[in-house]
């Protein structure tokens, strides 16, 4: 649906060793990222129709090992906007979105959003570095300071809260 959103990311690609023989195989790995547990079902089946006709065109023959991995990280409202008013107490921290667009980023975390509410929030690192999951990435050391003062001040908070 086009009011949905969805990523397919093709992450590898490797086709034979050398540059002057055809390979007799090629293999392609990635991701598909969505925020709809539904549509991730639909996509899949969607992914593995294409890939049997466009081999089925051409002769070949096609497998997909399609492994759903990482859910979406999806936050409880209640809990991001605690942590958003920790993160605006907190010294060092200059400015907090609330209202960032959905994140296709994959992550561990989103397993245990999933069995418990809860919030992730990312600490910015700064504007020179690239972002995460990129090559260039290089965390920035000076943020950590900021960051313990962060969870210092959350457990507070949530010690409060009990």
């Amino acid at each position: 649906p086009p009011h949905q959103s969805a990523v397919v990311s093709v992450t590898s690609f490797h086709a034979g060793d050398t540059y002057n023989v055809i390979p007799d195989s090629v293999e392609l790995k990635g991701t598909l990222r969505c925020f709809d547990p539904a549509l991730r079902e639909q996509l899949e089946q969607r992914l593995r129709q294409a890939i049997e006709a466009n081999a089925s065109f051409y002769g070949l023959q096609a497998e997909l090992d399609y492994q759903q991995r990482y859910p979406a990280t999806i936050n409880t409202p209640e809990h991001a906007e605690r942590c958003a008013k920790v993160l605006e107490s907190t010294p060092g921290i200059t400015r907090v979105h609330r209202d960032m667009a959905p994140s296709m980023a994959s992550e561990d975390f989103s397993f245990m959003l999933q069995k418990r509410p809860g919030a992730y929030i990312w600490l910015g690192n700064g504007s020179t570095s690239a972002s995460l999951h990129n090559p260039n990435y290089d965390f920035n050391d000076k943020v950590l300071p900021i960051g313990v003062a962060y969870w210092q001040n959350l457990v507070k908070e949530l010690g409060r809260l009990t």
